[in-house]
């Protein structure tokens, strides 16, 4: 009996234990749940959250842009709101201006019968200023054409200059070679004195010489009354004389050898 109420309390504890871990069990899944539903709100609340801030941020964005933009714009429009104005302000001058010469033209006008309306002046202004016009283009072909004359000129004079150095330099080279052949041409005269007098004096001697051989040959022909062969070039008359005294040696030889 014991054993048996020991197991039945026994199973009484295990079955409150185990509803109770059923209980528990059921507890933790349904918090488990529940956090999980938060989590997920949590992060939809997050989500709306970066969403929210990233539209407010680029709202933000826009519109500081857009102030930028605007902030821009009232600078550009202030300053051409301020050129107008200066703009404005000049052309009023410019009307005050023409108003009062409107005013002095038409009081000429009425001082003046050679104009009888202001278009008149108004052309004569036209006509002398498109004169005008003419003479400062024709004034600066001119002027041009006087700087190209001169640099020409100038140029011109620079190539004379050239060519008168280069002339110059020709001449001076010229009368160094003129020199040097007057120089050549004394010397060579002198050495043709030299050799015509050399010449000379040969001449004179070779006409001795011819002389003498004639008178010579004239004797020896006289010695010989006759026998000897008629010669008449100076070679050939020393010929004969070599000959005449080579026997005349030969003889003188022979009679020293035998002198009976």
């Amino acid at each position: 009996m014991n054993v048996e109420h020991g197991l039945e309390q026994q199973k009484e504890e295990f079955a409150t234990k185990m509803k109770y871990l059923k209980w528990r069990q059921e507890e933790l899944s349904r918090k488990d749940q529940q956090l999980k539903d938060n989590l997920q709100k949590f992060s939809k609340y997050l989500k709306e959250n970066d969403v929210k801030r990233l539209r407010a941020l680029r709202k933000a964005y826009d519109e500081e842009k857009t102030c930028h933009e605007k902030d821009v714009e009232i600078v550009t429009l202030n300053h051409q709101l301020a050129a107008m104005t200066a703009s404005h302000a000049k052309q009023n001058a410019a009307v005050d201006r023409l108003v009062f010469h409107q005013r002095y033209l038409e009081h000429f006008i009425e001082c003046n019968d050679d104009y009888g309306e202001l278009q008149d002046i108004v052309a004569r202004h036209t006509n002398l200023a498109s004169t005008n016009v003419e003479l400062s283009a024709k004034r600066t072909r001119v002027l041009q054409s006087i700087d190209d004359q001169t640099a020409a000129l100038a140029a011109a004079l620079q190539k004379h200059s050239d060519m008168t150095l280069e002339s110059n330099n020709t001449i001076a080279m010229l009368q160094a070679k003129l020199e040097a052949a007057q120089n050549q041409t004394a010397k060579a005269q002198a050495h043709y004195q030299r050799a015509a007098s050399g010449v000379s004096h040969r001449t004179l001697l070779l006409s001795q010489v011819k002389m003498a051989t004639s008178n010579l040959v004239t004797t020896i022909r006289s010695h010989f009354e006759g026998r000897m062969a008629n010669v008449t070039t100076t070679m050939e008359q020393l010929d004969a004389i070599h000959v005449v005294i080579s026997d005349l040696d030969a003889i003188c030889r022979a009679k020293a050898l035998n002198p009976d």
